[in-house]
């Protein structure tokens, strides 16, 4: 204990001269006159006025005269240099004058300036005038000389700076006061920011983002603040139906949703094909062949078959089985009694100021509530932001009428008693998660991919709903290689054994708290005081496993259960689920050691009193740990696979855990000191609520024999379920330590080998291009192979392994002929292109060139108008282009005549602009003239609709037709 004692005196000492006052400032130093001659031998005296000496009185021979005895101590004053700039003091005998630091406060005797300090020269200087009166209005002088500042008013109308950035200019009045006279004006005249002027930065402009707006247009609504300042909303003529055309005249301030029989379509029945828009709007389909198998409600219905269109027969799925609602607005969607139902996400953002919802399509929404942000008890009236049915109640404060949160009692979110925190979860948490799956992400990939199937196992573990689940999360080690619940990278020796009780008090591990500032809420403690016990035993097997029991109990708990709907059963004593650990160690070097564990419980615990699973659970985790001399410390990470649990708000599920645990012996044999952390975080929608985290910190004792006792505290991290404000163990365990085994070792005599006569040296084959091919088997003995994977073993070169022309050094595909077809066709790689060569025909794959009734082109059949003009430009002997409309026989010939004119026309300019020449293409419309196949057919028509790119050879004369199919009908 003497390194301890004398380092608490170090910090002591240190502390006490940090704090201890400077040494005073000394003026002219007073020189004791001593008359040395008078007999007073001892007395001091100075002959040299040098403070940094000290002088005594001494007998010498007859006389008594002043003698020089010692130095002064070091930092002693002295006289100064006049320089206000350094500080002078004995320095081993001499006065040092030591600069002061830099912008020190100094006096340079000057009477006009103030505020002078040290510059990095060591001198007095700078400062601000003395004699500035703070009145911009008035000239101020000073009279060095005089010692005297003189002050005059300036003239009515003089200009002056009021130092306010929100006026636009200020002058003098004839008080001699500046005034302001034109005040800034910071309407920038849109709602979508909140305008305001400060003093000292001037305009300021607060997006309002996401708040209501009016952008003036009938063709818009619901329309809200961008991140960008701007009011954008959501097109207003449109009604969902994919039967008609909607259009909006913002002229008119009218709608238009024209119906478009023969559109395709999806009626949502799975026994129906070939659906289509009828004359009424509707959509409809043809029943498919009657026997067709079939399911439904997303998926929870299967075996089904189609009779005349309709899903008939068919089984339910069990409940509880994993589903998709396609709804973003729930979460863990399970079947029940066949239907597909999830839990309500939580969109709450934590601020009061916000009504946060749920969209399904665009999924969570928080909207600034106009005028939130007042004083909810000042006045508020009850139909206000803060009344009776809002997140505040101005009646009684956030916790309404009845001082529970509300009129009807608690409405807070569950969690743990641990310290607040902020966020969507406990920042415990993350760092803890972080650093253990970073540790062990450097371990060999091998055990690298096991955390990885762990995690993966946790996605495919089914859900369930139950009302009650094990609000403890402190789980005690099995065996003395444990730290408190932390398990280390070690196992127990072989057949070596232990077994412990300990008591556990935890103070309000579940309470219900304020949704909008996290506060636990007065009279909302679910379960506080619970005093638990545990009984534990492990034992090692093989020196490579080791396995532990753990039986958990209840012996009473405090607490007001009826806060929840379901009312828990807090008052009788109870057990926990048994727990069983399996630990395997893994690798080991030097002093890095790797080891796996598995822990499963059995659900015999009394899940109403929440302290028990509903079903079975599994805890499966990756330990990474060092170990050197008297300290050892352990990394987990790992997944807690249990069915999903709702009580109250609050949905706990699968999670995600780690950990961190260190020990380190501080009395040989006898005394350890031991601390952990470790937390748990959902899978999915991880909050602060299902987040919990704790650190403990403890010391283990040796008593007799085998004996120890355990002392432990720690706290909740975060307000995460489980998780205390405060927890003390208290425990008593039997470890005996393991007997050293014997080991004896025999030798082996030593074998002495008789060395091989050497065999005589082998004639070289002949490989004149040195390519590693004798000349006997090489196809080209003075042409080395280039070795590149193609035909190697004749020994020639191939420069061009597919022979499609481009070298292999500058092919991307060297062993896959490139297809000429307009796209990247000097890289080397075949292409499945938008251009195709077929026969006396070049068919463009783009199916959608216009919008409905409209002439402009598309953004994305710009590409293949782009793909035409690069595939011409390949083809010398094509002379000139002409672009012809076509369209099929719906609607007014004269109109289809027209719209396929302008069409082609557009495509003809749209080509011009991306670089084809003007005097090598045409356009002229067809309308319906030349169909390219007969019939009313939906097939046929949407054939008949098309573009056609038509170009004459000029040496052959024989016509190329480049075909863009799927214009869309007029």
């Amino acid at each position: 204990m003497a390194r301890p004692t004398l380092l608490l005196a170090v910090l002591s000492w240190l502390f006490a001269a940090g704090c201890s006052p400077p040494p005073a400032e000394t003026g002219e130093v007073q020189q004791a006159i001593i008359e040395c001659n008078g007999g007073s031998i001892g007395l001091a005296c100075d002959t040299d006025d040098d403070r940094c000496t000290q002088e005594l009185c001494v007998q010498v021979g007859q006389d008594v005269e002043c003698t020089l005895q010692a130095l002064a101590a070091d930092g002693t004053p002295c006289l100064s240099d006049g320089n206000a700039c350094t500080s002078d003091t004995c320095q081993l005998g001499v006065c040092e004058n030591t600069p002061l630091p830099t912008d020190t406060l100094c006096n340079d005797g000057l009477f006009c300036t103030t505020g002078t300090t040290c510059d990095v020269t060591g001198v007095c200087g700078g400062g601000t005038p003395n004699c500035d009166d703070g009145n911009a209005c008035t000239a101020d002088t000073c009279d060095e000389g005089a010692n005297t500042c003189d002050s005059v008013t300036l003239a009515p109308g003089s200009a002056c700076d009021d130092l306010d950035a929100c006026t636009a200019s200020s002058t003098c009045n004839a008080g001699g006061i500046c005034v302001d006279s034109d005040p800034l004006d910071c309407d920038d005249g849109s709602e979508c920011t909140a305008d305001a002027c400060d003093g000292a930065l001037g305009c300021i402009f607060t997006i309002l983002e996401d708040s209501p707006c009016n952008d003036d247009f009938f063709c818009t609504i619901a329309e809200a603040c961008t991140i960008d300042g701007n009011c954008e909303g959501e097109a207003n003529c449109t009604d969902s139906n994919p039967c008609t055309t909607d259009s909006c005249d913002e002229l008119g301030d009218s709608c238009s949703n024209v119906i478009t029989p023969a559109e395709l379509c999806d009626d949502g029945n799975a026994c129906t094909e070939s659906d289509g828009c009828d004359a009424l709007g509707d959509c409809i389909g043809s029943p498919v062949t009657n026997g067709t198998s079939c399911g439904s409600a997303g998926g929870c219905v299967a075996g089904g078959t189609c009779t005349d269109g309709n899903c008939m027969g068919g089984a339910l799925l069990p409940n509880n089985t994993v589903c998709d609602d396609n709804n973003v607005c729930t979460i863990t969607d399970v079947c029940v009694g066949g239907l597909c139902e999830g839990y309500p996400r939580n969109c709450y953002d934590g601020d009061p100021c916000t009504a946060d919802g749920c969209d399904e399509v665009t999924g969570c929404f928080n909207i600034a509530i106009e005028g939130c942000g007042m004083d909810p008890d000042a006045g508020v009236p009850d139909a206000g932001p803060f009344n009776d049915a809002g997140p505040f109640n101005d009646d009684a404060g956030p916790e309404g009428d009845a001082g529970l949160g509300g009129d009807a009692g608690p409405e807070g979110v569950l969690g743990g008693g641990g310290c607040n925190t902020s966020g969507r979860g406990s920042t415990g948490s993350v760092v803890l998660l972080l650093l253990a799956v970073a540790v062990l992400a450097r371990r060999r990939r091998r055990e690298a991919s096991v955390l990885t199937a762990l995690v993966a196992v946790a996605s495919f573990s089914q859900t369930g709903r139950t009302q009650g689940f094990d609000t403890e999360i402190f789980k005690p080690g099995t065996s003395s290689t444990s730290y408190l619940s932390q398990e280390s990278a070690a196992v127990l020796p072989e057949w070596q054994w232990n077994a412990g009780a300990s008591l556990n008090l935890a103070s309000d591990p579940l309470v219900l708290r304020d949704p909008q500032t996290g506060e636990a809420l007065m009279g909302g403690v679910v379960v506080s005081d619970r005093r638990g016990a545990y009984l534990s035993a492990g034992v090692g097997l093989f020196g490579r496993f080791e396995v532990g029991l753990a039986l958990p109990m209840v012996l009473s708990q405090d607490g007001q259960g009826t806060l929840l709907e379901n009312s828990p059963d807090l008052n009788s004593a109870s057990f926990g689920d048994p727990r069983l650990t399996v630990k395997a160690a893994l690798w080991r070097k030097d002093n890095i050691r790797l080891a796996a564990s598995a822990a499963a419980t059995l659900p015999a615990g009394d899940n109403e009193a929440l302290f028990g699973e509903e079903g079975l659970s599994a805890a499966p985790q990756l330990i990474v740990g060092w170990q050197r001399g008297r300290a050892s410390i352990a990394l987990s990470a790992g997944v807690h696979l249990r069915e999903t649990t709702m009580i109250g708000d609050l949905a706990i599920g699968n999670e995600l855990t780690a950990g961190i645990g260190a020990q380190i012996e501080v009395l040989r044999r006898r005394a350890w000191l031991v601390g952990e952390a470790y937390t748990r975080s959902a899978l999915e929608d991880a909050t602060a609520e299902n987040s919990p985290a704790e650190a403990l910190l403890g010391v283990r004792v040796a008593l007799w024999g085998a004996y120890q006792l355990q002392a432990a505290g720690g706290v909740g991290m975060g307000r995460g379920y489980g998780a205390p404000a405060a927890r003390g163990l208290l425990g008593v365990f039997y470890r005996p330590q393991a007997k050293p085994t014997k080991v004896s070792q025999v030798l082996p005599e030593p074998v002495i080998a008789k060395a091989a006569e050497p065999e005589p040296p082998k004639a070289e084959p002949l490989d004149s291009d040195k390519d590693g091919i004798n000349d006997p088997e090489d196809g080209c003995p003075d042409d080395p192979e280039d070795m590149d994977g193609f035909e190697d073993e004749d020994g020639c070169p191939d420069p061009d392994n597919d022979g499609d022309g481009i070298l292999d050094g500058d092919d991307a595909c060297p062993l896959r002929a490139e297809i000429v077809n307009g796209i990247n066709d000097e890289d080397g790689c075949p292409d499945e292109g938008i251009i195709t060569l077929v026969e006396d025909r070049i068919v463009l794959g783009e199916t959608v060139l216009f919008d409905k009734n409209r002439a402009r082109v598309k953004r994305k059949g710009r590409r293949a108008l782009q793909a035409i003009i690069t595939l011409y430009m390949q083809h010398p002997e094509w002379g000139e282009m002409s672009v012809e409309g076509h369209a099929d026989t719906r609607g007014p010939s004269d109109f289809n005549m027209s719209l396929s004119r302008r069409r082609a026309d557009r495509v003809r300019h749209e080509m011009i602009d991306l670089g084809m020449l003007a005097d090598k293409i045409t356009s002229k419309g067809l309308g319906e003239t030349v169909p390219l196949v007969e019939g009313e057919s939906e097939e046929a028509m949407q054939t008949n609709r098309r573009v056609e790119f038509v170009v004459r050879n000029v040496h052959q004369e024989v016509e190329e037709r480049i075909i863009l199919p799927g214009a869309e009908t007029p």
